[in-house]
């Protein structure tokens, strides 16, 4: 079987499969967002009940995906590295500067957008306090209890928790033991790290530790990394990369908690997508291709962009099912529209950017 990255319609060095996962994921937190409040609750009382749970209703579950395909990435990212002091600090550089630019442009968008809100059509707003704008800034928001200024900010700062996690364990790993067992042990840790987060889903912790922590959803991002090295290294790291989906499939059976049915879903996916070969065929379409190149962008402005169209298509036209529609559609479009246009110019050059941060092995 072919292990690395191949073609897709975003480019070479892509996996098909795990973008269009991602895709769909950010689609599927959009159509949460659209279907908030009474956006399109008319539109919404003409559908099946299982269908408006399943596509609208349930959207924010698509985060989970997002964790564990984060983990995937890393993983996948990081297998073949010496993780000596300098490329931990590159990583987590690396990150910064890949994630950090859209973040502040969608926060200053969402300024702006509170600018309009109170300005233009005279609501009354929730200013954040310049303490609050430096918490964003340095992704301490939730830890240091200020509120969002966008709602889906709270998942970059688990992120970015992940990333520093990952990055200090991976240094750890690499000076103890011999550079032959190296990649079956960085597999049991974050294995025995995920495995024991499930005890979040299953309700015997229920405490994160601190406002704002990572470790309920450790076990979705150390999932994805367990089944990232499970297919490329093959032998016991595939066998635990397998224990590992029983187990989360398991705690999500036990526990009924929905997030962990979606991580659990996700990782079993992502193998049997890497065992069958379809990693780099699956989903290959050109539409979810391109909602996964866009995804990071369309995540971080979609809610602005809903909620302005909305108070728009208010002024012009009666409230009702007319609305709703042209609404809906009108959001979408501009949607995409405008996480091409953020990602094109803003999270392309910065992707480009982090990729001349070298992480190449064995530099210290």
């Amino acid at each position: 079987m072919n292990l690395k990255p191949q073609a897709t319609s975003n480019g070479p060095g892509r996996l098909a499969f795990a973008d269009a996962v991602r895709g769909l994921a950010a689609l599927w937190v959009v159509l949460f967002h659209l279907a908030a409040g009474s956006h399109i609750a008319d539109l919404l009382g003409l559908l099946p009940d299982t269908l408006r749970f399943v596509v609208f209703d349930q959207g924010h579950l698509g985060v989970a995906a997002f964790f564990v395909l984060s983990g995937f990435v890393m993983a996948l990212n990081t297998a073949r590295a010496s993780a000596t002091s300098a490329f931990t600090l590159r990583f987590v550089v690396r990150r910064l500067v890949r994630l950090t630019p859209p973040y502040y442009f969608a926060i200053a968008v969402s300024l702006a957008f509170l600018l309009i809100k109170a300005q233009w059509f005279g609501a009354v707003v929730e200013w954040p306090s310049w303490q609050g704008l430096a918490a964003h800034a340095f992704y301490l928001q939730d830890m240091l209890l200020y509120p969002q200024i966008n709602g889906v900010f709270w998942t970059l700062c688990v992120e970015v928790q992940f990333y520093i996690v990952f990055a200090i364990l991976l240094w750890i790993i690499q000076r103890f033991g011999n550079d032959a067992s190296l990649n079956l042990r960085r597999t049991i840790v974050l294995w025995i790290g995920g495995v024991l987060a499930l005890a979040w889903p299953l309700g015997v912790l229920q405490d994160p530790g601190w406002a704002g922590s990572f470790l309920p959803y450790w076990y979705s991002f150390a999932g994805g990394a367990v089944v990232s090295w499970g297919w490329l290294h093959k032998g016991k790291a595939m066998l635990l990369a397998w224990t590992y989906c029983v187990a989360a499939g398991l705690a999500a059976y036990i526990s009924g908690d929905e997030f962990a049915v979606v991580t659990a879903a996700t990782a079993l996916m992502l193998l049997l997508a890497a065992n069958l070969g379809g990693m780099g065929r699956w989903m290959n379409f050109r539409w979810a291709q391109f909602l996964g190149l866009i995804s990071y962008s369309l995540y971080l402005i979609h809610n602005n962009i809903i909620g302005g169209t909305y108070r728009v298509v208010g002024k012009l036209l009666p409230a009702g099912l007319e609305a709703q529609i042209v609404g809906a559609v009108l959001s979408m479009i501009l949607c995409i529209l405008f996480s091409w246009m953020m990602f094109r110019w803003i999270e392309k050059p910065c992707i480009g950017w982090s990729r001349k941060i070298s992480v190449r092995k064995g530099q210290s």
